[in-house]
C-alpha cells in the first residue's frame, strides 16, 4: 500500500526525515540541506518505501528514534530549501556540452530550440507535480503504479539508464579536462594518457560507489558544487573577455537545419530532472507552493544554458571544442586558470558520480535482492561497464548526448508525466485533450530527433593545440 510521501519526511516516527535534520540550528544549515539532498536522490530510484532506501542495518538504526529525530520540528522545506534542492538537480556534466550542441544546430536555432523545450519541460513537470498533489503521492513510482506495471517498469528502466548515461559523460568530460590539464602542466610533452585515465577512473569510482549512506558525502557535495559554480561562472566571465578583447569567433553558425533535432536532444539532456519533481515538492511545507520553485528554476536555467552555449560558439566560433572548457587553454595559453579549472571540474566530477549512480544502483538492487556480496560486485561491475562504453563512445560524444536525451531523458520528461495526468489527474475534456496532444508531440519528437541524430554529421571537435 502506497504511504503518504510527507509523511516520510519528517511527520511519522520511525522514518528518517528528509528536509529537516536535527535541531533546528542544524536543519537550516547548508549541510543538512545537502543532507536533504542525498536523501532526495536515494528516494528518486524507489516508490518510497523505506525498505528500498535503506540496508538492514541502516533499517534497524531508523527504527530506534534518535534525540535528534525526536526534537524534529513537523515543518518540512521552506520555499528557498526546496529551491536550492531542485536547481542542483540541474546543474552538471551537461553544462559543458551546450556549446558545442548550439554550434551544430546554430546559435540562433539552438536558442529558440533550448527555450522551447524548457517550457515544455517545465510544463510536463507541472503536470506530474499536479498529478501527485491531487492524489498525494509523492514519488514517480508511487504515481506510476497507479496507471499499471507496464508504466512502472518503463519508468524504473528509464530512469536507471538516464542515471548510467549522465555517469558515462563524466568518464568523457573528466578524461578530456584531466589529459588536456596533464598537457599544460608537463610543457606540451606529456603522451597520450587517455587509457590509462579511463582506466585511472574505474579504479577510483569502484570503492566509492560502495558507499550507501549517502548522507555521508553531503560536505564533499558542498565542496563539489562550490567548484562547479566556480568553474561555470569562469567559464561566462572568459567567454565575455574573450569576446571583448579578440571580437567573435570565426564562422559562427546562426542557424544549421541539418543538426536542430542533435541540438535538440542536448538540450532534452541538459534539462532532465522530472525525478526530483515528486520528491521535492513532497517534503515542502505546502506543496501547494511548489510552482513558486518551478518557474524560477525554469527561467533561470534557460537563461544560464543560453548564456553558456551562445557566448561559447560567438566566443570560439568553428574552434569550439566537445567540453567546453578545454577552449579555455587555446585562450588563456600562459595562464594556469584554464588548468586550474579544469581540475576543478575534474574534483567535482569525483565527489557526484557515486551521488548520481546511486539511484540506479538503488533500483536494480531492489528488484534482484541482492546480498551485500553480490550487491558490491554488481556495482564494481557496472563501473567497469559504463567506463568501457565512454572509451568507446568518446569519439562520437555529441551523438551519444543527443541520443541519450531523446531515448532516455525524453519519455520521462516529455511522454511519462502525460500518461500519468491523463489517466489520475485529467478531469475535464480539455486537460485530456492536452495530454494526448503532448503525448503525440513527444513520440513525433522522439522519431525526428533520432532520425536527424543519425543522419547528420556533427563538427568534428577541433584539436586544442598545446601553446606553453
Amino acid at each position: 500500500m502506497l504511504q503518504d510521501t510527507r509523511a516520510r519526511c519528517g511527520t511519522a516516527p520511525g522514518y528518517k526525515n528528509i528536509s529537516k535534520l536535527g535541531p533546528e540550528e542544524r536543519k537550516d544549515s547548508v549541510v543538512g540541506v545537502y543532507e536533504s539532498f542525498l536523501d532526495l536522490s536515494a528516494l528518486l530510484a524507489g516508490d518510497g518505501d523505506e525498505d528500498d532506501l535503506f540496508s538492514d542495518e541502516e533499517r534497524v538504526s531508523l527504527q530506534t528514534p534518535s534525540p535528534a529525530m525526536s526534537r524534529t520540528d513537523k515543518r518540512g522545506a521552506n520555499v528557498r530549501h526546496a529551491f536550492f534542492l531542485f536547481l542542483k538537480s540541474f546543474i552538471g556534466g551537461a553544462v559543458l556540452a551546450l556549446p558545442s550542441a548550439f554550434y551544430n544546430g546554430g546559435v540562433m536555432a539552438t536558442s529558440v530550440t533550448v527555450l522551447a523545450t524548457s517550457v515544455w519541460n517545465f510544463y510536463c513537470m507541472f503536470l506530474l507535480y499536479q498529478s501527485g498533489l491531487r492524489n498525494n503521492i509523492y514519488t514517480l513510482g508511487g504515481l506510476a503504479s497507479t496507471v499499471g506495471r507496464p508504466l512502472t517498469i518503463a519508468c524504473e528502466v528509464s530512469l536507471v539508464v538516464t542515471q548510467c548515461s549522465f555517469c558515462v559523460t563524466y568518464f568523457i568530460f573528466f578524461t578530456d579536462c584531466f589529459a588536456t590539464a596533464m598537457k599544460w602542466l608537463l610543457h606540451c610533452n606529456a603522451p597520450d594518457l587517455t587509457a590509462y585515465i579511463y582506466l585511472g577512473q574505474i579504479m577510483i569510482f569502484s570503492p566509492v560507489c560502495l558507499v550507501r549512506k549517502l548522507d555521508k558525502l553531503a560536505v564533499p557535495a558542498i565542496i563539489a558544487d562550490i567548484l562547479i559554480i566556480t568553474c561555470v561562472f569562469y567559464l561566462l566571465s572568459s567567454y565575455i573577455w574573450y569576446i571583448e578583447t579578440d571580437g567573435t569567433g570565426e564562422h559562427v553558425p546562426w542557424m544549421t537545419g541539418s543538426a536542430v533535432g542533435s541540438a535538440m536532444g542536448t538540450s532534452i539532456f541538459a534539462f532532465e530532472g522530472v525525478g526530483m519533481v515528486l520528491p521535492v515538492a513532497g517534503c515542502m511545507e505546502s506543496p501547494s507552493l511548489f510552482p513558486r520553485v518551478l518557474l524560477p528554476v525554469g527561467v533561470l536555467l534557460s537563461l544560464l544554458y543560453i548564456a553558456v552555449g551562445g557566448l561559447g560558439v560567438l566566443a570560439y566560433g568553428n574552434q569550439t571544442s566537445t567540453t567546453a572548457l578545454l577552449n579555455l587553454s587555446t585562450s588563456e595559453p600562459n595562464s594556469p586558470m584554464p588548468v586550474v579549472v579544469q581540475l576543478f571540474w575534474c574534483i567535482s566530477l569525483l565527489v557526484t558520480f557515486p551521488i548520481q549512480i546511486a539511484p540506479a544502483f538503488t533500483s536494480v538492487e531492489r528488484v534482484f535482492v541482492l546480498s551485500r556480496s553480490c550487491s558490491d560486485v554488481f556495482r564494481v561491475s557496472i563501473v567497469v561497464v559504463l567506463g568501457a562504453l565512454s572509451f568507446l563512445f568518446r569519439n562520437s560524444f555529441s551523438q551519444f548526448i543527443a541520443l541519450s536525451g531523446v531515448f532516455c531523458c525524453l519519455p520521462l520528461a516529455f511522454i511519462y508525466p502525460p500518461i500519468i495526468h491523463l489517466y489520475v489527474a485529467a478531469g475535464t475534456p480539455k486537460e485530456i485533450a492536452l495530454d494526448v496532444g503532448l503525448l503525440i508531440l513527444g513520440a513525433v519528437v522522439m522519431c525526428y530527433v533520432t532520425v536527424t541524430t543519425f543522419t547528420s554529421t556533427p563538427a568534428a571537435s577541433p584539436e586544442i593545440p598545446c601553446n606553453r
